[in-house]
């Protein structure tokens, strides 16, 4: 620290040293501003402290002020501490039947969701020893053949090739997927790169 906030530092508990002082001369704080020398201060109304409730009993506490507390008006409940939340108990749970494998309602929105991760699938196990293949961007996925059973989508994609020493590299690829539909959802039956 530099001298300057020294100093204003050293002013600062000096101020309240001397601020202390006063507080514990008086008993409390001086209403009011100061007066300039020579004048007086206009005389202070007498303090109208209330005696304490009977049945509440407070120690007395260097410069504290025992406060009486007014009783509420007719007609108003008197103010209460809060009490302890009470837990109700859940109702029983109802029996629950166990809901159907979920079937998906567009057959073909199906088939292209599971080509598609079937292709992530296909791409790490593509990769060469070492390389780490990663899929930049998937295009506009094609279904070309749909019946009950059987779904055949081609995904195209553009990979990243980056085999360790080596610049990465890009290529474009097409992944073609037969799919075999079963009644909760389509499997993966083969596939092919393109």
């Amino acid at each position: 620290m530099n001298t300057r906030w020294l100093k204003t530092l050293a002013i600062f508990v000096a101020t309240g040293a001397s601020a202390a002082a006063l507080v514990k001369a008086l008993g409390r704080f001086p209403a009011g501003p100061p007066t300039a020398p020579g004048r007086s201060r206009p005389p202070e109304p007498p303090a109208h402290d209330a005696p304490a409730p009977a049945a509440v009993e407070t120690p007395a506490s260097p410069g504290f002020r025992e406060v009486a507390v007014a009783a509420p008006p007719e007609g108003q409940a008197p103010m209460l501490m809060p009490t302890e939340p009470t837990i109700e108990e859940p109702p029983p749970p109802a029996a629950v039947e166990p809901s159907p494998p979920a079937v998906p309602e567009d057959r073909e929105t199906a088939a292209r969701e599971t080509a598609v991760l079937y292709a992530y699938e296909a791409v790490e196990k593509s990769a060469a020893a070492g390389e780490r293949v990663t899929i930049l961007s998937i295009g506009d996925v094609q279904v070309t053949e749909l019946d009950a059973d059987v779904a055949r989508v081609a995904v195209p994609l553009e990979l990243s090739h980056q085999a360790p020493g080596h610049v990465p590299r890009k290529r474009h690829a097409r992944l073609l997927v037969r799919l075999r539909g079963e009644p909760d959802a389509w499997r993966v039956s083969w596939h092919e790169w393109a």
